[in-house]
């Protein structure tokens, strides 16, 4: 076992040496993404909070963006890290996000120094994960093992600025979205803060930036609350992929507040083999 997982790991440092060489062929950045819940705290924590973690890898592999976004915690966040270890066991801190986080939600760039040959690595073989802890779990409220992108996946980070309309309060949140590699299904992931109310109705719209567009894909089955989640059939639906990726598909989230939608945000293209949103209202 010893033996294998230190072949695994020298295959794995191999691979991030050589990613600057392929970046050609690799495309542009990498997506690594994590949902973070109670059950994965060891011991498991009883809590229905749940939080989306997504950390962006530049084209050269020297820099790494991150956005996490949390809902429905016990309490304020006190601490968030990236922790070594594989699913099921507890391990200790390797980098520490604390000094980024914004109420629910933390944002940042790791450190030229943070960005080393070993922890790209672990990174890219779901070997970290992230934590987050309250007051009242101050071992981990919740947690969620980081994992490289293999789909076609979608990105997006939520915020209160692209709406045709106005739309008083600040709401965020971050979505991951992936369509299987036969192109049959999209699964999909939203986690959102300091929405004016549950949401109401979810959907993906055709138009560009700035233009509204009429309904292209109901998202409003994976409703629970202020999350959405789920997976829909697409297999007949070519047309809505082909406008993904000449981006003319945004996707918009409505509440009783605000019926027409309370953030937006335009699918773009930014990994490999992902999209990205950049979702807001104003």
């Amino acid at each position: 076992m010893k033996n294998t997982y230190k072949s695994i790991m020298t295959a794995a440092l191999f691979l991030v040496s050589a990613l600057p060489a392929l970046a050609g062929h690799l495309g542009s950045e990498l997506l690594v993404t994590a949902k973070l819940t109670g059950d994965q705290e060891v011991p498991a924590v009883n809590t229905s909070a749940v939080g989306l973690a997504s950390f962006t890898i530049s084209d050269h592999r020297d820099s790494v963006n991150y956005n996490i976004v949390v809902n429905g915690l016990s309490g304020a966040i006190t601490s968030v890290h990236i922790h070594d270890a594989v699913a099921g066991i507890n391990g200790g801190v390797v980098v520490n996000l604390t000094g980024n986080i914004r109420g629910n939600q933390i944002i940042g760039t790791l450190a030229a120094s943070e960005v080393s040959a070993s922890f790209m690595a672990g990174l890219l073989t779901e070997k970290y994960y992230v934590n987050i802890h309250t007051a009242d779990n101050p071992g981990g409220e919740i947690r969620g093992q980081l994992k490289l992108e293999s789909d076609l996946g979608l990105y997006a980070s939520l915020d209160t600025a692209q709406q045709n309309h106005s739309v008083a309060n600040k709401a965020s949140g971050s979505a991951i979205f992936d369509i299987s590699h036969d192109g049959k299904t999209l699964s999909y992931c939203v986690v959102t803060d300091s929405l004016s109310g549950n949401i109401t109705a979810a959907h993906l719209h055709n138009g560009a930036f700035g233009v509204s567009g009429g309904v292209a894909l109901n998202l409003a089955a994976g409703i629970s609350g202020t999350t959405l989640e789920g997976t829909i059939d697409i297999s007949t639906l070519s047309t809505l992929v082909a406008s993904m990726l000449s981006k003319d598909i945004y996707l918009n989230v409505h509440t009783s507040a605000n019926p027409n939608g309370e953030i937006r945000g335009q699918l773009y293209r930014t990994a490999r083999e992902g999209y990205a949103y950049n979702l807001t209202g104003s």
